[in-house]
C-alpha cells in the first residue's frame, strides 16, 4: 500500500508509514483493501482525511466514502469556476420561503442556489427535512442540518464532474446501517467512471494473486454490465500478468539450480 496521500498539486497530505495507523486514525474497522481504496479516492478528489474533509465509514460490512460540507466547498473552489451561493431559504408546510428560520419546529425544506461561471442563473436545489432527518443533531438544529444538505445538493448539481459519487455525512445520516446497497447503487449510477478507475487501479497495484482476489472481493455487487465487463477485463489482465511473473520466476530458479558441466569429465 502507498505510504502517503498526495494532494492534486503533488503536495503531500500526510505520511502514513504503517497501514495499521491509517486504519486506526481515519478508517477504523476497514481492511487493507478498503484502506487502499479509500486512499485512492482521497487522492482522486484531493481531500485530506486528517483534516476531516473525507471519511471512510463502515456500514453493513462495507466501506462507504463520505465527505464534510467543507470538503464539498473546497472541491468547488478549486475548480476556479465557483462564484458563491444564494442565501439559504427555508419554508414550512405553507410553502412560503423565508430567509431566516425562527420557529421552534423544524422547517419543512431548505433551498440553496450555487453560482458557477458560464451559467446565467444559479443552480438551485431543494431538500425536504422529512427525507433526511435522523439523529440528535437534527433534533437540536434541524434548520442548520437541512441547509447543509440543500447546499451539498446544489454544489453537486453545479459541479457534477467533481462531486458525482460523493455524499456528505449530513446527507447520509438517514441511511443508518441498513441502506448500504442504496448508497453504493447511487454512487455507481452517478459516477460509474470513478468506480471502475478506482478498482482497476487497485487491481494493477496488487503484487500477488491473494491481494488481487482481496481487491476483487471488495467490488460492490450489482454493477451494470458494462462496468462489470470492464473490471473483469482488468482483473483477468492482472491475473495473467501475475501468472507470467510467477512462470518467469520459476524458470529463473531452474536455470540457477542447473549444475555446471563445463569442466566435468564425461564418461565414455
Amino acid at each position: 500500500m502507498t505510504d502517503k496521500l498526495a494532494r492534486r498539486d503533488g503536495a503531500e497530505i500526510a505520511p502514513v508509514r504503517k497501514i495499521e495507523a491509517m486504519r486506526d486514525l481515519i478508517a477504523p474497522g476497514c481492511n487493507a483493501t478498503e484502506v487502499e481504496l479509500f486512499a485512492s479516492v482521497c487522492n482522486r478528489v484531493g481531500l485530506d482525511p486528517f483534516a476531516r474533509q473525507i471519511y471512510a465509514i463502515k456500514r453493513g460490512g462495507r466501506m462507504t466514502v463520505q465527505t464534510s460540507i467543507d470538503g464539498f466547498r473546497l472541491i468547488a473552489e478549486r475548480t476556479g469556476k465557483y462564484r458563491g451561493q444564494t442565501p439559504v431559504e427555508w419554508c414550512g408546510p405553507d410553502g412560503e420561503w423565508r430567509d431566516v428560520w425562527l420557529e421552534d419546529r423544524a422547517p419543512s425544506a431548505a433551498r440553496v442556489g450555487v453560482m458557477r461561471e458560464g451559467f446565467a442563473q444559479p443552480l438551485c436545489a431543494v431538500a425536504r427535512t422529512k427525507s433526511y432527518k435522523s439523529g440528535p443533531m437534527w433534533d437540536k438544529m434541524p434548520e442548520v442540518m437541512i441547509a447543509k444538505v440543500a447546499e451539498a445538493l446544489a454544489l453537486r448539481k453545479a459541479f457534477p464532474q467533481d462531486l458525482s459519487g460523493l455524499y456528505t455525512s449530513d446527507e447520509m445520516d438517514q441511511a443508518g446501517g441498513g441502506s448500504v446497497t442504496e448508497q453504493v447503487a447511487a454512487q455507481i449510477e452517478s459516477n460509474p467512471v470513478s468506480v471502475v478507475e478506482d478498482f482497476a487501479a487497485l487491481f494493477k497495484k496488487a503484487d500477488t494473486q491473494e491481494k488481487l482476489d482481496q481487491a476483487a472481493g471488495a467490488v460492490p455487487k450489482g454493477l451494470p454490465n458494462d462496468q462489470h465487463r470492464a473490471l473483469s477485463a482488468a482483473y483477468t489482465k492482472r491475473k495473467a500478468e501475475l501468472a507470467e511473473q510467477r512462470t518467469e520466476a520459476v524458470a529463473d530458479a531452474i536455470i540457477e539450480d542447473e549444475p555446471d558441466y563445463g569442466d566435468a569429465e564425461m564418461d565414455g
